[in-house]
């Protein structure tokens, strides 16, 4: 079984991508990372040549932002639709905004009888949730009875899958639906949980909250910051409801690399260990 972690970056993202390789390398040394460039500078990617599988460049033509998102993202969000240009049995697709504090090989066992594995956000929110558009959502209906709309979304940030699910199954929904994806509230996030949805599959496997925890939960204000302790590897991790954080995910801006990210913070000190690793 050929299994690795793919993520994408432009150059704006390349800090985060640095760091995310390094944790990677630290938690996860015997997986291969393949990165796709949506937009790296030839400097960049010197720096991570050495480190990396494979850096891909990836021309993204199928998709645009809408205007509304100008200067938060650019087409880079659209790079999990080319997951089949990886040449993995199974991939775990995690974003530059990230950090891996443990192995993760459970997840890519796991894989090989699960399809695919997900995160809801926390608390889950719904399909429906990521279309927002009402008619929108009343004709797709009327074209696609099977989609149940309060099926929970997973994040498009970190998932993990059966690369022949993906490219049988999955890939062929996002084509179908790719010319609605500029009207859809949560993006290159919506497009996914549409495509799975519309398999009829019913619920991801959900990973749970240690695999996508944050340094804030906007609709979750009663969880505090996690105990924090040096784990058997010597990373900085935290731990929540008695079980060790896996992922730690920085989903909104500013990013710890960015100005405005509090440097005193606790989050800060568990992203910033992986710089210059």
């Amino acid at each position: 079984m050929k299994r690795g972690f793919v993520t994408k970056a432009d150059s704006r993202y390349f800090p985060g991508l640095k760091n995310l390789i390094a944790s990677l390398q630290k938690t996860n040394p015997d997986i291969p990372i393949t990165v796709f460039d949506c937009g790296l500078t030839d400097d960049q990617k010197s720096q991570i040549s050495q480190r990396v599988h494979r850096i891909l460049d990836l021309k993204i033509t199928n998709y645009k932002i809408k205007a509304i998102d100008y200067g938060r993202f650019t087409e880079a969000i659209y790079a999990a639709m080319y997951l089949d240009k990886t040449e993995y049995d199974v991939l775990f697709h995690i974003d530059a905004d990230t950090v891996v504090l443990e192995n993760l090989e459970n997840v890519f066992e796991t894989c090989l009888s699960v399809d695919f594995l997900g995160v809801s956000d926390y608390p889950p929110l719904n399909l429906a949730s990521q279309i927002v558009d009402s008619e929108l959502i009343t004709s797709l209906t009327g074209s696609y009875p099977m989609i149940n709309w309060e099926l929970k979304a997973f994040n498009g940030g970190v998932f993990c899958t059966n690369r022949a699910f993906f490219e049988n199954s999955i890939l062929p929904k996002i084509r179908e639906f790719s010319y609605l994806h500029q009207k859809f509230k949560t993006n290159d996030q919506a497009l996914l949980n549409l495509a799975y949805a519309s398999l009829g599959c019913g619920n991801f496997h959900d990973l749970g909250i240690l695999y996508n925890f944050r340094p804030q939960f906007s609709r979750a204000p009663e969880i505090q910051y996690p105990e924090v302790f040096l784990n058997d590897n010597s990373i900085l991790t935290g731990k929540y409801a008695g079980e060790t954080i896996k992922i730690y995910h920085y989903i909104r801006e500013p990013k710890p690399w960015m100005d405005g990210f509090d440097k005193s913070s606790l989050p800060y000190k568990i992203w910033h260990q992986f710089s210059g690793i």
